[in-house]
């Protein structure tokens, strides 16, 4: 169902007058209206500074949402009200959130000529709520795959940002009604449901506005934040994660149909997640059906996938822990080393996992490092190979003995940040300079921090 619904400043001081929402369609539920209200009046006057080929129509169109629905609006600015103070009308479609999600072409598409700016006096002749929609677009835009591909990385760039930021969209020559209409059908159709529930956009920064996902401009002022070229494909936003479901859409548009997106959700279930804005999780979904080419992969890619699983939370671990026992296997059987972020990672692993493979194999993996790094094997935690015991117990004094043993450690064995230096740099440094010069900067022996990690104590 779409409802029709207005707002403007309608009256004098009288009790009902004032700003309010008009031309209300039959039967629209009370709190559609509320809602709708709230939203409208942060688009009051003074609204945007207008580029001169809008300077006459003064028009905005914008999409804004809440929990509940969709509304898709043209606003016209530069009115006054019957006692001369400066006015807007605002005329805006309204559906249900989940039927625009599955379906955006029943608001994006409505035809210009359908939105109106005045108030309609008669009751009883309200106007119709299905309006006039344009002919579907092939959802080509004058974009290679590769450059679609960026477009798409740089919408979820800024919806999954920390902080609410805006991606302008430069237009150039192509700037019209049915680009902006086009562009964000293109846009809808590489996003996940839950991302279209939340993306929002608009021809023009409206005053006192919370900031809209993405806006439209004729022409590129400098001052933007994040954009993209829509002419020429280029953007200033530099690095992206990489998400090869993304690549594979803009590669085959068509085949991102409803039901490919249905499917993710279906997959995501077996986490415990029907629904979520977290990318990482879909990364992981998708790359279920890639796992075999992704564990044939170099050694830094192993150990990147290994930290993405280990680093999300779902509330079924189940298919989770399967995964993360299919890389640790792969990792171990070419005696990858892990770096300290992934040990504290893995040792944070088994108490939440009821998969005993997994556990055990975290275990053999502790006790072969300890094992390969300690030089008096009296001095070795007295756990069973195979254990799933992921903790062990360590005396006082056999903790002090090791983290002072002479050992010689890799390179590779941690990986230490940027700034930081090697333990055994740090000991040939310090006999050639004022050991206080460095002493902030040693890192701690990296046996007794493996220790630390892995132990109860």
């Amino acid at each position: 169902m779409v409802y029709r619904i207005g707002f403007t400043r309608k009256g004098g001081q009288g009790i009902k007058d004032g700003w309010q929402a008009v031309n209300i369609s039959p039967g629209i539920p009370p709190e559609i209206i509320g809602r709708y209200t709230a939203l409208q009046n942060s688009n009051t006057p003074p609204g945007p500074v207008f580029e001169p080929e809008d300077s006459e129509e003064k028009t905005v169109t914008e999409l804004q949402s809440d929990n509940h629905n969709v509304y898709f609006s043209r606003i016209k600015y530069g009115l006054a009200d019957s006692q001369g103070r400066p006015s807007m009308f605002a005329d805006s479609f309204v559906c249900d959130l989940k039927q625009f999600a599955e379906n955006p072409s029943k608001l994006l598409l409505i035809k210009s000529g359908n939105f109106h700016f005045e108030v309609n006096e008669d009751e009883s002749a309200q106007p119709e709520s299905a309006p006039e929609l344009l002919p579907a677009p092939e959802l080509k835009l004058s974009l290679n795959p590769e450059q679609y591909a960026v477009l798409i990385k740089c919408v979820y760039s800024v919806m999954t940002a920390r902080n609410k930021e805006t991606l302008y969209i430069i237009c150039g020559g192509s700037y019209s009604d049915e680009t902006v209409a086009e562009t964000m059908l293109c846009i809808y159709s590489a996003l996940f449901l839950p991302f279209r529930k939340v993306l929002t956009f608009a021809t023009y920064e409206t005053h006192g506005n919370v900031p809209k996902s993405v806006i439209f401009k004729r022409r590129q002022s400098g001052g933007e934040s994040k954009y993209f070229n829509l002419e020429t494909g280029e953007t200033n936003i530099k690095r992206f994660d990489n998400y090869g479901f993304i690549d594979e859409i803009a590669e085959n548009p068509k085949q991102a149909n409803l039901n490919y997106f249905k499917s993710f959700e279906s997959d995501l279930r077996e986490y415990g997640c029907s629904e979520t804005t977290s990318l990482a999780l879909y990364k992981i979904v998708w790359e279920t059906g890639h796992i075999d080419s992704i564990l044939a992969d170099n050694d830094c890619i192993l150990t990147k996938k290994l930290n993405e699983l280990l680093s999300v939370a779902v509330p079924k671990r189940t298919l989770l822990d399967e995964q993360i026992l299919l890389f640790l296997t792969k990792i171990f059987e070419r005696n990858i080393n892990l770096n300290d972020i992934l040990a504290q990672k893995l040792a944070g692993l088994p108490p939440m996992s009821a998969n005993e493979a997994l556990s055990s194999i975290c275990t053999v993996y502790i006790y072969q490092k300890l094992k390969s790094l300690i030089p008096n094997e009296d001095l070795l935690p007295d756990f069973a190979d195979g254990s799933s015991e992921m903790v062990f117990e360590i005396t006082e004094e056999a903790f002090d003995e090791i983290a002072e043993s002479p050992i010689e450690v890799p390179d590779d064995f941690f990986e230490i940040e940027e700034g930081e230096l090697h333990y055994d740099e740090y000991e040939n440094r310090r006999g050639h300079e004022d050991e206080h010069e460095y002493k902030e900067e040693a890192p701690e022996n990296p046996i007794k921090k493996f220790i630390k990690i892995f132990s109860k104590k």
